[in-house]
């Protein structure tokens, strides 16, 4: 994260005064000619030395033989030559008072071992010269309120309250261009390229204190400092909406990415749902981003979860319906007085069945008639915003001042749905969002706009963790017996001996050595019984027979035993055995503790069998968390009606779930030296659970 002198730093690079362009040059079309361009055509009111050894003037500039012969320092220098070059400048840079560079050239890390080389003298010289450094391998920046563009695609932007953060330029601009068709206004647009000195948490850290940002938008295809990032997006977050598109939902983009950028893509799942639980609003393409950017942006927050629907045409109401009850977000019926008001304003002509959606043909064309419609349903005190659906038609005209005159008489989210080509609408876009209501032409994006500002809404009722996590009992000895024997991995008695003194239910377990005690101990605990392999040389005990369930009578233990160590001695001659007690069956999850690339260790539950394995119905987040946001893990699960009841049958004790999933995460902060953990399976019933199996790995 910056500090604060890095921050003004940041600052005054991004608010230039003055820009020099290393690299300039006289034709059009080439990279040196159009940063040029791009500076005069966004209308920079700074001052601009274009530098180059053998030209005289450039699109009416002066050239300047080399950065010595500038009048003053610049503020910025925008490097555009080939890789090799670009190191090499630095120092004259630095000398010459520059403060920041923005390094255009690719070729360094992304392009693998000679590259890496490459970019660590980049930043040893950025570095030992105190210069902020964006790139190398960016496009740069857009400054619309400086009027600044230091990329090589000239192009007028509206000042507005988004910043965008890119890690791909053509991604960037695809957001800028996606910006610039729905109006909306930008207060930056970062690309950052390698982020060689800057991290993506620290362009995210000066946008969160950028007083012309209010939004902040970014495509992400991954990063070192994703831990970091999303520490930071939790406090940023209480203040300004974050909304985040992911790249990287292929096992095998991984190589893509780093060929592009120098840095791994990551687990997609990881991300999403460890972004997701610090507050993010996750999208799913680049019209997904600029929509939800473009409601947070302009739009006052709902009063309330629920959402009304006025339309005068049923189809892109179905629709947009869909997509929300699929978000699970609430539409509740109009209430009594509603309905009673809308029929006071419909009068019967025509019959109309009053439900939400509100459908209205015939009168619904009528913008004075709508409006009033829009107004009895604003008044529903279990609506907490409206989306007003219009289809376009030259014989008349969009109710955009009615909506515009409610929106200043009440303090509710106005959304319009127009249904019409882009092109129709362009005029009544600029008026309607210049008074704070968005406008889409896509039921899809309609409901995106919405859904970000009720999750927006959600985001900041969410109230901090309540209190410290639990003390622990000493566990180091559990812990200490292994490493004193060379072991890194707990055997299942040791793991589930610590347990148990975490309070935490397992079953009856005696330790045998022999045929003889086996049959004893199942004796003395009662059948039936479960018969499995104790060995510090076997991990995955099912994969050589060594996980005998439900025997039920002295003979059956005796055949488990004789078969499990005709399997199992070859591989430890002195493996023995447990009996335990055979748990009743119940619902079967899986709560594991994994070291992330990107994220360190992190927390995963998921429901057991064909759901983890083959729907890989898991989720993950960062520990500790509390047994609350516990539940709220556990309710990500795609087939989380199971925990929770489904139909007839009885929910599970999630309460106690939750409870273990909470003690496990502050374990693994308590305890860094465990760097893997994995229950599995733990059996939840109505009421309570027991832990069957565990297996923990300790650091090396």
């Amino acid at each position: 994260m910056l500090d604060r002198s890095q921050k003004e730093l940041l600052d005054r690079v991004l608010n230039a005064q003055s820009i020099a362009v290393i690299g300039a040059g006289e034709v059009p079309g080439k990279v040196g000619y159009n940063i040029i361009e791009s500076l005069l055509f966004s209308g920079y009111r700074g001052r601009i030395y274009p530098i180059h050894p053998r030209l005289q003037n450039v699109l009416g500039l002066k050239v300047y033989r080399s950065l010595r012969d500038l009048p003053e320092g610049a503020d910025l220098a925008i490097v555009a030559v080939n890789q090799y070059a670009t190191v090499e400048v630095l120092d004259d840079c630095a000398a010459r008072g520059v403060l920041g560079v923005v390094c255009i050239a690719g070729g360094f890390r992304e392009l693998g071992p000679r590259g890496e080389e490459l970019e660590e003298r980049l930043v040893e010289r950025a570095r030992k010269n105190g210069l902020i450094l964006i790139g190398p391998n960016t496009l740069g920046f857009i400054n619309p309120w400086a009027k600044i563009n230091t990329t090589f695609y000239p192009m007028h932007l509206k000042e507005g309250s988004v910043g965008l953060i890119s890690q791909s330029g053509g991604i960037g601009l695809t957001m800028v261009y996606r910006a610039f068709d729905e109006d909306l206004g930008l207060s930056k647009w970062i690309g950052c390229g390698n982020r060689s000195t800057l991290k993506f948490s620290d362009y995210l850290h000066y946008l969160a204190c950028d007083p012309k940002t209010k939004v902040i938008g970014i495509f992400l295809e991954g990063t070192e400092d994703a831990k970091e990032m999303v520490e930071l997006a939790k406090e940023i977050v209480k203040e300004k909406p974050i909304v985040v598109y992911k790249a990287g939902r292929s096992h095998r983009i991984d190589f893509a990415t780093v060929t592009h950028t120098g840095s791994m893509a990551g687990s997609y799942r990881v991300y999403r749902d460890i972004f997701e639980e610090a507050g993010i609003l996750m999208v799913d393409s680049i019209e997904e981003l600029v929509a939800a950017c473009k409601a947070l942006a302009l739009s006052p927050l709902p009063s309330g979860d629920g959402i009304g629907i006025l339309t005068h045409t049923a189809g892109p109401s179905i629709l947009v319906l869909d997509e929300l009850l699929q978000r699970e977000c609430r539409v509740p019926p109009w209430r009594e007085e509603t309905v009673r008001a809308v029929e006071e304003v419909l009068r019967g002509n025509p019959p109309t069945v009053i439900k939400n959606p509100l459908d209205v043909p015939g009168a619904g064309f009528d913008c004075v008639t709508y409006g009033k419609l829009a107004q009895k349903l604003l008044e529903d005190e279990g609506i907490g915003s409206l989306l007003c659906i219009f289809t376009h038609n030259r014989l008349w005209r969009f109710p955009s001042a009615e909506l515009i005159d409610l929106s200043r008489h009440q303090p509710k989210p106005l959304l319009a749905y127009f249904v019409s080509p882009s092109e129709g609408v362009k005029e009544e876009r600029r008026w309607l969002q210049s008074q704070g209501i968005p406008v889409y032409t896509d039921p899809h994006l309609a409901s995106v706009g919405l859904f970000a500002l009720h999750h927006r809404r959600q985001v900041l009722m969410e109230e901090e963790d309540e209190g410290q996590g639990p003390k622990f009992p000493d566990l180091k000895p559990y812990l200490q017996k292994a490493l004193r024997e060379g072991r890194r991995i707990l055997t299942e008695v040791e793991g589930k001996a610590l347990l148990s003194a975490l309070g935490v239910s397992v079953p009856r377990w005696q330790e045998v050595n022999s045929e003889e005690e086996a049959v004893a101990a199942a004796l003395k605990m009662g059948f039936p019984v479960v018969l499995k392999v104790l060995s510090p040389k076997i991990v995955h005990k099912t994969e050589v027979k060594g996980v005998h369930l439900n025997l039920s009578d002295p003979e059956q233990v005796r055949r488990a035993w004789r078969e499990m160590m005709e399997s199992v001695r070859p591989l430890d001659p002195y493996a023995r055995a447990t009996v335990q007690e055979m748990a009743p069956e119940g619902m079967e999850v899986i709560v594991g503790l994994t070291t992330d690339p990107h994220f360190g260790r992190v927390l995963m539950f998921g429901l057991g069998g064909v759901f983890a394995e083959v729907l890989e119905d898991v989720v993950f987040c960062l520990p500790p968390i509390s047994p609350r946001k516990a539940l709220r893990l556990m309710k990500r699960l795609k087939a989380s009606q199971v925990l929770f009841g489904h139909r007839r049958e009885d929910p599970m004790d999630v309460e106690a779930l939750a409870e273990l999933i909470s003690l496990l995460s502050h374990l693994a902060v308590a305890y860094p030296e465990i760097v893997e953990m994995d229950l599995n399976p733990v059996v939840v019933y109505p009421r309570g659970l027991k832990v069957l199996d565990v297996r923990l790995r300790l650091s090396d």
